[in-house]
């Protein structure tokens, strides 16, 4: 009998076969949208004053954070949540498993991204509203970090909303909030490992200052490469984790029908 293969695995198979087959399509998407928003964030960071806000860290040293890079942050996550959502639709969502016209899936994920947005911003607003209770909490006690992990349970099980909204039988915003958290139980540490492969092109920003000519460019193509593994590796679990939950339940119910017969 041939050793089950684990599910990242799939995920990783699936992600790079349907990337090494609609590449075009799926890069033609992020630097339209994701690639954009760098763009214009950086017009504006050169011709419009922004200046900068400053915060006190919990070791009491100043915070300088410029407010351009807050404003490319807020573009960046606007753009990476229609890009999900045209992720999905190449996949298989609204536009047909079949249909990958960049036209055709431009639309179908332009009518998807109110619905997209609106369950995204649910999603950000409680996992942010947790990290900043445990981050007060650490200024004024370093053991207060623990109560950061609310915040990494919440974007780990929230994190396969965007199919589940694209491809779920699920309505509404709470009901998706679950269905997603739902497919993460019982393979919490795998899709935690996603998620940290998709942050680790960020690590290509150390040491790149923000007044440098590289700076820029870099940032661009981290944001770009990590929205295309985050929109495929997101896609892709959540098609795994629902297969993986339907065998399970029907192992169960399998077993239970045996058990059954065996006490007629």
């Amino acid at each position: 009998m041939s050793k089950k293969r684990p599910i990242l695995f799939n995920i990783f198979q699936d992600a790079f076969y349907f990337f090494d087959k609609h590449w075009i399509a799926i890069v033609a998407g992020a630097l339209l949208s994701v690639g954009l928003a760098d763009i214009v964030s950086y017009l504006l960071s050169v011709f419009v004053p922004m200046g900068a806000v400053d915060l006190q860290a919990a070791t009491g040293s100043d915070i300088k954070i410029e407010n351009f890079v807050l404003v490319e942050a807020g573009a960046v996550f606007l753009a990476g949540v229609w890009f999900r959502g045209y992720i999905a639709v190449l996949v298989g969502g609204n536009a047909g498993a079949t249909t990958l016209s960049l036209s055709n899936a431009f639309k179908a994920a332009a009518k998807l991204y109110a619905r997209l947005l609106a369950l995204n911003l649910v999603a950000i607003i409680i996992t942010y509203i947790t990290a900043a209770i445990g981050l007060l909490i650490m200024s004024a006690n370093a053991f207060g970090a623990i109560l950061l992990m609310p915040a990494i349970l919440f974007s780990v099980w929230f994190s396969l909303i965007t199919p589940v909204a694209v491809f779920d039988g699920a309505e509404g915003i709470l009901p998706r909030l679950k269905r997603s958290r739902s497919l993460v139980s019982g393979h919490f540490v795998q899709v935690l490992f996603l998620m940290f492969i998709v942050i680790t092109p960020t690590f290509a920003m150390t040491g790149i200052g923000e007044d440098t000519a590289l700076f820029w460019p870099v940032l661009t193509f981290v944001n770009v490469s990590t929205s295309i593994l985050d929109g495929l590796f997101i896609t892709f679990a959540y098609h795994r984790l629902r297969a993986a939950h339907a065998a399970e339940l029907l192992a169960k119910r399998n077993a239970a029908q045996v058990s059954n017969d065996e006490s007629a």
